[in-house]
């Protein structure tokens, strides 16, 4: 659920192009969700992770500012954090930082 609202974000707010992937670094899941926009201040991130927050620029299409706090909330709820970061030459990086799934 969580990837899904990231990634309706990034294409939302995206100039070009989006993109997504993700790694496992020993006990961790790092999901990461790409776009070409406008980017976010990382300093905002916790203010647009609150219910109906919405940036300056709202993107393309009907926005409530739920995305980014479902995201958020699920994230949370599996004992993980989420990241943002600026991209180079424009757009920002999402990460969901997650505990990997134990082997059975």
């Amino acid at each position: 659920r969580a990837v899904l609202a990231l990634a309706d974000n990034a294409v939302a707010h995206a100039r070009t192009e989006v993109g997504l992937d993700a790694d496992r670094d020993g006990g961790t899941v790092l999901v990461r969700v790409t776009d070409d926009g406008e980017g976010i201040d990382p300093e905002r991130l916790d203010e647009l992770t609150r219910r109906f927050a919405r940036g300056q620029q709202s993107g393309r299409g009907r926005r409530f500012g739920l995305g980014l706090a479902l995201v958020r909330e699920v994230v949370h709820a599996h004992g993980g954090d989420l990241r943002v970061e600026r991209r180079p030459g424009g757009g920002s990086t999402f990460t969901l930082v997650l505990p990997a799934a134990r082997p059975a």
